[in-house]
């Protein structure tokens, strides 16, 4: 099967799905950040969902980009000429809330420093900060309302504090897709690391998705209510 014959199949069993939970777990090349792109597309041009509904965030600035430049392509051919949807790195979202909770901007450093201000943070500092603010339940409650669905790529990448700060933002209501492969993890060496944030915060009744047969991921329930479909 050619690769983009692979891509349709994959997004149609997405499309298809009655799920509001959903992991994919793919190997390289199986159009990963294809499929979070067109599933944006189906939400807006099908569904008819707001673009300002939809939260799509990843890991890096340049996977960012591409997930903007893939989205904002399909959206073009399907006639719409503005994106309109938020796409951020998981960073960026620690950044938004924290300034959200504050009602100032604030500024991000990369390096350790002396912070001159109460405005100015390091990117670890502004992830703790970004969890702080969560920690209220009304202003959570608020974001949480925000979107209707949140779409994740390179979910391999995703920390335990950054997914703590998307599971905040999840309802019963909303939709959750994260897509992502272990092989390609930056951060960590070996298996299952994919599924490690559902074990340290569960998300009950989400759907284990694998897009290729024989991907090398061990697979075990992580929560009583978890379904694996292949």
């Amino acid at each position: 099967m050619k690769t983009e014959e692979i891509k349709k199949e994959n997004i149609n069993v997405i499309y298809t799905a009655s799920y509001k939970k959903m992991c994919v777990i793919a190997t390289a090349g199986a159009g990963k950040t294809y499929l979070i792109a067109s599933r944006i597309q189906h939400l807006i041009t099908k569904e008819k969902v707001d673009p300002c509904r939809i939260l799509a965030v990843t890991f890096t600035n340049k996977a960012r980009d591409e997930m903007y430049d893939r989205t904002k392509s399909l959206l073009s051919s399907a006639g719409i000429s503005s994106c309109g949807v938020d796409i951020m790195t998981l960073d960026s979202l620690a950044k938004r809330i924290t300034e959200e909770k504050l009602c100032h901007p604030i500024e991000v450093f990369e390096k350790p420093f002396v912070a001159m201000t109460k405005y100015q943070y390091t990117f670890d500092m502004i992830k703790e900060a970004a969890l702080d603010a969560l920690a209220d339940k009304k202003f959570r409650d608020v974001l949480s309302k925000r979107y209707d669905h949140i779409l994740i790529d390179e979910f391999q990448d995703t920390t335990d504090t950054l997914f703590t700060i998307i599971h905040s933002l999840l309802t019963e209501n909303n939709s959750l897709l994260v897509v992502g492969d272990d092989d390609q993890n930056i951060l960590f060496e070996g298996s299952d690391l994919l599924l490690r944030p559902f074990r340290l915060v569960p998300v009950p009744d989400i759907q284990l998705i694998f897009q290729h047969v024989g991907i090398r991921i061990a697979v075990e329930r992580l929560h009583r209510s978890v379904h694996i479909i292949f």
